[in-house]
């Protein structure tokens, strides 16, 4: 699953972060460790759209300088 965080109005807190739909065994929500930070410091990411095909992830931005990324 991937989701994006967007942090305070044009703050640069936005973040995205990727983690396994299911809990590994012998792990728990606290200390689960497939949960990964893609980036951070974005303005405000608020939208995702995965690419299975080219194996690409597009994001939107809605801070001051609204843009499109690429991961």
């Amino acid at each position: 699953m991937y989701w994006t965080q967007k942090g305070s109005p044009d703050g640069g807190q936005g973040r995205m972060f990727r983690k396994g739909l299911e809990i590994r065994v012998g792990q728990s929500a606290t200390n689960r460790t497939d949960l990964a930070l893609l980036l951070d410091e974005l303005p405000e990411s608020i939208d995702l759209e995965i690419d299975e095909k080219s194996k690409q992830i597009y994001w939107t931005d809605r801070g001051k300088d609204k843009k499109v990324g690429i991961l």
